[in-house]
């Protein structure tokens, strides 16, 4: 059952809330998970004890007769500037080129190949915008050239030169100037008060993938560097983008594939909540994590601006700096 829309916008103006799931989840207690349907909040911070909120600062326990599910994510925010890697061979020149290794433009630091993917017979290599393009809330990128390994890793070597990007809609832009100035001056006030808490406006329009890819121009490889995904057992479900010290964001291939792409050598996944994804980056090289929410809206950090995303999957732990492109795999059962 969906979560209403007036729910949504609601929670959003109260501080600390980054985002919720799009769906009613059952509700945790003390870390086991019980039989009755909530709203679920995601909030940077669970204020303990609530005494040290304002009354009105304090997310109603009830709503649309629904109870809520205050869940503590951290602050969701692009993973870079990139660590240093598990595998430091993954941060060397690698040819041809394979997915799971340092990739990026030149203008930014590094990130990971997600995997190749086909439009049109023609194929190209796949990552997130953020990785593949200078700016990604431009609607074109400056700089074209793509080094393999990534300029932080030392590379100097064009293997690519950047071809598309899902533009990235910042968070605020396309709405009112009402709302923004509201929320202007509210957060004015939080900073006077030395408060951290923020309070963001719903965003009508929100984005749904952080993907852009690139027309190679040197040999590559359908396969991963250090692991197999039996295309038999394992399904493209997306690429990993943002996250927090504790939980990550996948952005889920069926929007990818609405945009003209699609994996090579792959079926798409549909993924559900219990499920268990699996990814190979840069930095963290081979994890895996249970999906928490299925369908997700959150807000994400991108260093001088905000983005909302909506219809993305929350996970455990899955990326690290640098992991940022990784592509997501379902294991069958």
């Amino acid at each position: 059952m969906s979560v209403p829309k007036k729910v949504a916008k609601e929670l959003l103006k109260y501080p600390n809330v980054i985002g919720y799931s799009k769906i009613l989840e059952k509700r945790r207690r003390k870390g086991k998970i019980v039989d009755e349907l909530c709203i679920q909040v995601h909030v940077r911070e669970k204020i303990k004890p609530e005494s040290k909120l304002r009354k009105q600062d304090v997310i109603p326990k009830i709503i649309e007769g629904y109870c809520t599910d205050i869940v503590e994510v951290g602050d969701l925010k692009i993973p870079l500037p990139p660590t240093k890697s598990m595998a430091p061979s993954k941060t060397e020149k690698v040819r041809p080129l394979v997915a799971g290794i340092s990739v990026g433009n030149r203008a930014i630091t590094a990130g990971t190949i997600g995997w190749f993917m086909e439009r049109n017979s023609e194929v190209f290599l796949g990552s997130n915008a953020h990785v593949l393009c200078d700016e990604p809330k431009n609607e074109t990128s400056g700089e074209k050239d793509i080094l393999q390994p990534g300029a932080y890793d030392g590379g100097t070597e064009v293997v690519a030169k950047y071809f598309w990007h899902k533009q990235i809609i910042p968070f605020g832009e396309a709405e009112c100037d009402v709302a923004k100035g509201i929320c202007k001056v509210l957060n004015a006030f939080a900073k006077l008060f030395g408060r951290s808490t923020r309070i963001l406006p719903y965003a009508e329009v929100a984005n749904n993938i952080d993907f852009a890819v690139a027309l190679m121009s040197t040999p590559y490889e359908p396969r991963f560097f250090d692991v197999k995904f039996p295309s038999n057992k394992y399904k493209f479900a997306g690429f990993g983008f943002a996250g927090s010290d504790t939980v990550s964001l996948i952005c889920k291939q069926a929007y990818v594939v609405k945009a003209g792409y699609k994996p090579v050598g792959y079926d798409v996944a549909d993924v559900v909540a219990g499920d268990v994804l699996h990814k190979t980056g840069r930095t963290s090289c081979h994890t895996s994590a249970v999906v928490s929410v299925e369908s997700a809206y959150e807000v994400v950090g991108y260093g001088s601006y905000y983005a909302a995303f909506d219809d993305v999957v929350l996970t455990e732990k899955l990326l690290e700096p640098g992991d940022s492109g990784s592509s997501a795999w379902k294991e069958l059962s």
